[in-house]
């Protein structure tokens, strides 16, 4: 499916015991979102084998243990795109931008405040794959910038992660790299 939100909330999501949930899951779609605003939930949106293209939109207020992530990105289907451009990801319980696999672009962005350290919450977690950074700003993080290689096996496959004319500061780690398994 192909499905584009302009200028949309999505808020409050809680299930019938009042829980925070997770806003959404798109699993071999395309989906655009422009002008957005996701806030208080369990969990952003969870993408896996899609295309995103995510500008000027908001992602606050993810709260809980274990996956209070502001948005999830699987790996997406060849050819795919993945991409946040003017985008704020701002306070939760995890991590801003978590990825497993996928390759993204994350330009003209701010994430800050992911900073639990019962979570170990990273402004922007990649595993595997590959992320490129530009014109960002990733500050007031447990680690503002997170590159893991494996899972729970030993890996091959190399993880990427470039950097370029952003500041990451105030976290109280900036940079971290790992062999996860």
């Amino acid at each position: 499916s192909k499905l584009t939100f302009e200028h949309c909330s999505f808020t409050d999501f809680a299930d019938a015991s009042g829980t925070p949930g997770k806003i959404g899951q798109a699993t071999g779609s395309d989906l655009t979102f422009v002008n957005c605003l996701f806030q208080r939930a369990r969990m952003g949106p969870e993408i896996s084998g899609t295309a995103l293209a995510c500008t000027n939109t908001w992602v606050l207020d993810m709260a809980g243990p274990d996956d209070a992530d502001g948005i999830y990105i699987h790996d997406q289907s060849a050819g795919q795109l993945v991409t946040l451009s003017g985008c704020v990801l701002a306070a939760g319980g995890d991590d801003g931008i978590d990825t497993l696999g996928s390759v993204i672009t994350v330009e003209d962005c701010i994430v800050r405040d992911w900073n639990s350290v019962l979570e170990d919450a990273k402004g922007i977690s990649a595993l595997n794959g590959a992320v490129h950074v530009r014109r960002s700003l990733v500050v007031d993080c447990t680690v503002g910038i997170a590159a893991k290689a494996g899972g729970g096996t030993a890996s091959t496959t190399p993880v990427l992660v470039t950097v370029n004319n952003s500041t990451i500061s105030g976290n109280t780690t900036n940079l971290y790299a790992n062999r996860k398994s």
